[in-house]
């Protein structure tokens, strides 16, 4: 048999057992650094565009969520305005300023409001808080 005999070892198997440092060092010649680098660099790119699309659709999201509160409040306070209209109308002022202080949680910028307030609040002889109705509105 020309084989290798009984006990030799095989030096052209080099897979076969540990190791040694100089077959370690040398793998690291084929190591690309800045081919990982640049990996992680896009990595982390694609990570951050992503957090600035969450917080960008989240925006979005909170957004359209106060629009359509806010719109809630509009026709809330509308309604309620109505409603002191009519009670404005039957001379039961005291419920009209309830009314109208009421629509005005809704809507506290309304000038339209505070006059119908301030209105209100004269035909009950309120005249301080007439006035001060006055000068918000």
């Amino acid at each position: 048999t020309g084989g290798i005999p009984r006990g030799a070892k095989d030096s052209t198997n080099k897979s076969k057992g540990p190791l040694t440092h100089a077959q370690k060092y040398g793998a690291w010649e084929h190591y690309d650094a800045d081919g990982v680098v640049g990996a992680m660099e896009e990595r982390e790119k694609d990570e951050e565009r992503l957090r600035r699309e969450v917080v960008r659709l989240e925006n979005k999201r909170l957004q359209a969520q106060a629009r359509k509160q806010q719109a809630l409040s509009a026709e809330a306070s509308e309604a309620l305005r109505q409603r002191g209209n009519t009670c404005f109308q039957s001379a039961r002022y005291s419920e009209a300023v309830e009314l109208y202080t009421n629509a005005l949680e809704h809507t506290p910028r309304s000038a339209v409001l505070y006059a119908n307030r301030a209105l209100a609040l004269l035909k009950l002889s309120a005249y301080p808080e007439a006035e001060e109705d006055c000068d918000t509105a």
